[in-house]
């Protein structure tokens, strides 16, 4: 049977049941008032939705602690919510290098103060710049291509076609995860009238026939696709 006649038995059944969305909430999401403060400061703000979700990101952090990762990259930061959840994953030795335009979106909520508070700011570098230029630099000049445990990305969205490029140079073989944020993109990958979204959509397919890769969509916040990089002499 082709991979494209593979259904589910139905749609998700939180599409079926709105009603659990609040239920999965709070039965999900474990966050500290440290935590809870942080996220009210966010969505007093503009553009609250470009945040990443809770739920996502206490995901992250448990995957990460799961996997042993020591080295991560945030490919955009935005308000810095998500990169808190990636640095305690990681733990006390390990470091999380985020990439964003600016620099201004996390001074307005004071990010790194929270970073201080929870305990995790050692463990976080931020560099503000062009996001393929800063990746490119950490293969070029740093030497640190194979050497990521995890990656994010989640910054401009018609560039992310050159950012999955760049992090399959970056991510370790065999055990390096790739996670790509909003393959949903609110709807718009369906359309084809949403630039993002078309973006978005056509990394997506791109990725279901990518044999250098396993992957996994996943059905959280705004959809996020989970990607393996495969090793040398890896067979499918």
């Amino acid at each position: 049977m082709r991979t494209q006649e593979l259904k589910s038995a139905g749609p998700p059944t939180i599409a079926k049941h709105p009603e659990l969305t609040q239920y999965y909430y709070d039965n999900s999401i474990r966050a500290t008032d440290l935590q809870r403060q942080f996220y009210d400061r966010i969505a007093s703000r503009d553009q609250a939705v470009m945040a990443g979700g809770p739920d996502e990101a206490q995901f992250f952090s448990l995957f990460l602690r799961a996997m042993g990762a020591k080295k991560a990259l945030e490919v955009g930061v935005f308000r810095g919510s998500t990169t808190a959840y990636l640095a305690q994953g990681v733990g006390e030795d390990g470091k999380v290098i985020g990439l964003d335009i600016c620099k201004e979106f996390l001074d307005e909520v004071k990010a790194e103060d929270f970073w201080r508070e929870l305990g995790v700011a050692d463990r976080i570098e931020i560099r503000i710049g062009n996001a393929v230029a800063g990746m490119k630099k950490l293969i070029e000049d740093e030497d640190a291509a194979n050497t990521f445990d995890f990656i994010f990305i989640d910054a401009n969205k018609t560039d992310y076609d050159t950012y999955y490029e760049l992090a399959l140079k970056l991510a370790k073989p065999t055990t390096g995860i790739i996670a790509v944020d909003n393959t949903f993109f609110h709807g718009t990958v369906l359309d084809g009238q949403h630039a993002d979204g078309s973006a978005i959509d056509r990394l997506n397919k791109k990725i279901m026939l990518d044999d250098r890769v396993e992957n996994s969509m996943l059905c959280i916040c705004d959809g996020v696709s989970i990607v393996r990089k495969r090793g040398p002499d890896e067979k499918q």
